[in-house]
């Protein structure tokens, strides 16, 4: 019980950590996207891959996307396998996650400087996707372990 509530902590932590970003005006999302750029860059330009600037930033901004919501799955399906069996899980998290994306973007409506996407909707929800597959192997490879024992020991 300790780590199921543990792991809702953590869970319900980086849910709050993507709708704080979300809360942020566009000045301030934009210069965290130009710092990575900016240390990426001389990297990828090094190596030959020719890029602009803007591209390099459009691409690591919607990796972020990406990259939140795939981690947002993978730690809601471990809470919730702690409790139900993988198909009410799957359902918990695909509900969990589009209600999270869709509100993420609806945030984004209000904030100075930013607008709510589809498109971008449609990258988090991937990610929530991707994020259940990626569980669901993991768990497959590691069948003989009775997940929910696993997590549920102290």
């Amino acid at each position: 019980m300790k780590k199921r509530r543990t792991w809702l902590i953590i869970a319900l932590f980086w849910s709050g950590f993507i709708f704080y970003n979300s809360l942020m005006p566009a000045s301030v999302s934009s210069s965290q996207s130009g710092l990575i750029r900016d240390l990426i860059y001389p990297i990828i330009t090094k190596v030959g891959i020719p890029i602009e600037l803007p591209d390099l930033e459009f691409i690591i901004r919607k990796l972020a996307h990406f990259f939140v919501f795939f981690v947002f799955s993978i730690l809601w399906f471990i809470y919730f396998m702690c409790s139900f069996s993988s198909k009410k899980t799957i359902k918990h998290v695909i509900g969990l996650g589009l209600l999270q994306a869709i509100t993420d973007e609806t945030i984004q409506l209000f904030v100075d400087g930013r607008s709510g996407e589809v498109r971008d909707a449609l990258i988090d929800f991937s990610g929530v996707l991707f994020g259940l597959l990626f569980s669901l192997i993991i768990r497959l490879l590691f069948k003989g372990i009775n997940t929910r024992q696993l997590l549920s020991k102290k």
